[in-house]
């Protein structure tokens, strides 16, 4: 059974073959390296469904295709899987005392770092271009209508609590 990375997905196995050669044969992953290809696509797959969850909250149409931002897409999931197939051989920064220590999993930790990177980036991103159909902002607010689709009158309004002001400096 062969993996194919996902259309919406971000990043290469050569990629991540680049960022830690000494684990691939000759450079290249296959069923007899330690991870298998198959297994470096599916983690390249996982990684980028969380990237695209994470983009999504930000209110992003995914999966991104701007240049510039799915070249920074590209290299953010290569290093995380690239971090992962250290963590398969016992060593990275998954594999120190302290985060064993910490009870965490790598996969946690990743979905953690790629929530707090796409937060972090999110202003950069709509600046450079990548389509975003809403932020969090937008979920802020009242309803203009109710389920039935009649419209609503606020509770509470200006003119309810008078509306009139006086100037004390004249």
């Amino acid at each position: 059974m062969t993996l194919d990375i996902a259309v919406n997905s971000y990043g290469s196995i050569e990629g991540v073959a680049g960022m830690c050669a000494i684990w691939t044969d000759m450079g290249v992953f296959n069923g007899n390296t330690h991870p298998t290809d198959e297994q470096v696509v599916t983690w390249i797959n996982q990684i980028s469904g969380f990237m695209n969850v994470a983009l999504n909250n930000e209110g992003f149409v995914t999966p991104v295709v701007q240049a510039d931002a799915k070249l920074t897409l590209d290299a953010i999931v290569e290093q995380y899987v690239s971090d992962m197939v250290q963590a398969s051989n016992s060593s990275g920064r998954f594999f120190t005392e302290r985060f064993l220590a910490a009870g965490l999993t790598p996969l946690m930790q990743i979905y953690k770092d790629v929530n707090a990177w796409v937060s972090d980036s999110a202003g950069g991103l709509e600046k450079i271009g990548v389509v975003r159909k809403s932020s969090p902002a937008d979920t802020i607010g009242t309803r203009g209508f109710d389920k039935g689709g009649n419209a609503i009158t606020p509770i509470f309004q200006r003119r309810g609590f008078g509306n009139t002001f006086q100037d004390f400096d004249t």
